[in-house]
C-alpha cells in the first residue's frame, strides 16, 4: 500500500528544506552576485510553485487518493476539497511549465543578446512577468470553482476518487494543460538549443568565453537540466493519453503522476545548489550563521544574567 508513494514522498520531502534555504540565500543576498540575477528573481517565483505544489500534494491528494487517509473529512466536504484540489493541482502545474518558459526566455536573453539582456530583464519588466505568471493560471483555471468536481468513494477500496460531473469540462482542461506543456517544452527545447549553438560558436572563433559569459551560460545550464528532467510530465501525460489500450497493465498512472510531479516540484534546489559554488558557499554560511548564532544564545543569556547579578551587587 505505501511502497509505491515511498519514493514521491521522499523526494519532496528531502527537497523541502533545501528550497527553503536556497529562497532564504535568494532573499538574504538579493544585493549581491549570482543572486542579484534576474535568474534568481525568477527562481524564487518557481520557487514558491514549487513549495505550493507539495503542499498541495500532502493535503488535497495524496492522503485520500493514494492512501485512503482521513477519508471521513474529504467526504464531509467533497465539493469544496474536490474544487480546491482540481484548481490547485491544474493551476499550478501550469504555473510551474510557464515558470520553466520564463527562465529558458531570460537565459536566451542572457547568452543570446547579452548587451541587451539588462534592459529586457529590469526590475519593472520582472514584475509584471511574475505577476502576469501566476495571474494567468489563477484566471484560467478559477473557473472550476463553479463545476461540480468532488471526492468519491470507490467501490471495494479504502482509496477515494474523484468525480467530474460534466465530463467535457474535464475534457477542456485537460486539453488546455497538454497544449501548454507541449508549447512549453518545444519552445524551451528550441531556447537551450540556440543558447548551446551560439556559445559552440562563439568558442569556435575566439577560442575563449568571457568570464561574464561563461557565469550566464552557467545559469543557463542549470535551467536546461531542471527543465529537462521537468519534462517528464510530458511523458505522464502522453502516457495517461495511449494507456487505455496499450500501457495500462504496465504503469500505474495516479503513481505515474505523483512521481511526475515530485520530480518536476523538488528537482530545483538540487541542481542550482549542486552546480553554483557561490550559491552552495551561501546556503552552507546561512547554516553555520544559524548554527552559531543557537549555539551562542546560552552563552550570551549567561553573561547577561552574570552582569546582573554584578550590578546587583
Amino acid at each position: 500500500m505505501y511502497v509505491d508513494g515511498i519514493l514521491p514522498d521522499g523526494l519532496c520531502l528531502i527537497s523541502i528544506p533545501f528550497y527553503l534555504l536556497l529562497m532564504v540565500a535568494c532573499v538574504k543576498f538579493r544585493h549581491q552576485e549570482p543572486f542579484s540575477s534576474s535568474f534568481f528573481v525568477l527562481t524564487f517565483s518557481q520557487g514558491m510553485a514549487d513549495l505550493l505544489m507539495i503542499v498541495t500534494l500532502f493535503l488535497l491528494l495524496k492522503p485520500p487518493i493514494c492512501y485512503g487517509l482521513f477519508t471521513d473529512v474529504y467526504l464531509s466536504h467533497p465539493l469544496i476539497l474536490g474544487q480546491l484540489q482540481a484548481f490547485f493541482s491544474m493551476g499550478i502545474c501550469s504555473l510551474q511549465h510557464i515558470s520553466l518558459l520564463l527562465i529558458a526566455l531570460n537565459r536566451f536573453t542572457a547568452v543570446c543578446i547579452p548587451m541587451r539582456h539588462n534592459k529586457i530583464w529590469k526590475r519593472s519588466t520582472i514584475t509584471v512577468v511574475i505577476i502576469l505568471q501566476w495571474s494567468i493560471p489563477t484566471l484560467l483555471y478559477a473557473p472550476i470553482f463553479s463545476f461540480d468536481v468532488q471526492f468519491v468513494e470507490i467501490a471495494n477500496s479504502s482509496k477515494l476518487g474523484l468525480s467530474y460531473g460534466n465530463q467535457q469540462v474535464l475534457s477542456i482542461y485537460y486539453t488546455i494543460g497538454f497544449v501548454t506543456i507541449l508549447t512549453t517544452v518545444i519552445a524551451c527545447s528550441v531556447l537551450y538549443a540556440l543558447q548551446f549553438l551560439v556559445m559552440w560558436k562563439q568558442r569556435s572563433r575566439s577560442g575563449v568565453i568571457s568570464s561574464e559569459a561563461r557565469i550566464e551560460f552557467r545559469m543557463a545550464i542549470m535551467g536546461a537540466i531542471i527543465f529537462v528532467i521537468s519534462s517528464c510530465y510530458l511523458f505522464f501525460l502522453i502516457t495517461s493519453i495511449v494507456a487505455p489500450s496499450i500501457l495500462q497493465t504496465a504503469f500505474d498512472l495516479v503513481w505515474l503522476y505523483f512521481l511526475a510531479t515530485a520530480i518536476m516540484s523538488s528537482v530545483n534546489p538540487f541542481i542550482i545548489i549542486g552546480m553554483s559554488k557561490k550559491v552552495r558557499t551561501a546556503c552552507f554560511g546561512l547554516i553555520y550563521t544559524f548554527y552559531a548564532s543557537d549555539r551562542d544564545a546560552p552563552l550570551n543569556s549567561s553573561r547577561i544574567r552574570s552582569s546582573e547579578l554584578m550590578n546587583a551587587k
